[in-house]
C-alpha cells in the first residue's frame, strides 16, 4: 500500500537537476517512482544479507555495518544467489575489520593475505621481503618509484 511521505533531505541542486532531465526528455516515470523502486530493492537486499548473516557464523560484521554501507552504495544487480551473497559480506567483512583496526581498506586487502604491513603513515604498504613500498588501490598494488 503506498504511503505518502511529507518530506526528507535530499541535495537541492541534485533534485532540480533531475526534475529538470525528467521534464525535458518527458519520462513517463517519476523520482518517486525511482525512490520506491531503490527502497525496495534496499530492503530486499538488506533481507537477503541479514539471513546470510545469521547462517554464516564465521562472520562478525554487525548488520549495523551493512546497512551502513549499503546507504553509500549504488545497488547494482541485487541477486539472492547465496555465492554472491556471500562474496559481498566477504567484502563487508574485510572493510569491517580494515575500519576496526584503523587501516585504509585498499591496504588491508593485502595485509591480511599476508607478506605486507602498513607504512608507519598509512600511506603505502611495505612488502615485507623487499622492502619495496606499494600503493593499493582497488585490490591492485602500484610499486613506489624511488626518485633521486
Amino acid at each position: 500500500m503506498p504511503k505518502k511521505i511529507k518530506s526528507f533531505t535530499v541535495d537541492e541542486q541534485i533534485y532540480n537537476a533531475l526534475v529538470g532531465k525528467f521534464k525535458t526528455n518527458k519520462a513517463n516515470s517519476s523520482i518517486s517512482l525511482f525512490l520506491n523502486h531503490c527502497l525496495t530493492q534496499l530492503n530486499e537486499h538488506l533481507d537477503i544479507m541479514g539471513q546470510a548473516l545469521a547462517n554464516e557464523k564465521d562472520l562478525t560484521v554487525p548488520m549495523g555495518f551493512v546497512i551502513d554501507e549499503m546507504a553509500y552504495r549504488v545497488i547494482n544487480g541485487l541477486s539472492d544467489d547465496d555465492t554472491e551473497v556471500y562474496s559481498r559480506l566477504m567484502d563487508l567483512q574485510e572493510d569491517y575489520e580494515a575500519d576496526s583496526k584503523g587501516i585504509p581498506r585498499d591496504s588491508y586487502f593485502f595485509i591480511k593475505r599476508g607478506g605486507y604491513r602498513l607504512s608507519p603513515d598509512k600511506k603505502y604498504i611495505i612488502e615485507n621481503e623487499t622492502g619495496i613500498r606499494y600503493i593499493a588501490f582497488d585490490k591492485h598494488l602500484a610499486k613506489i618509484e624511488e626518485s633521486d
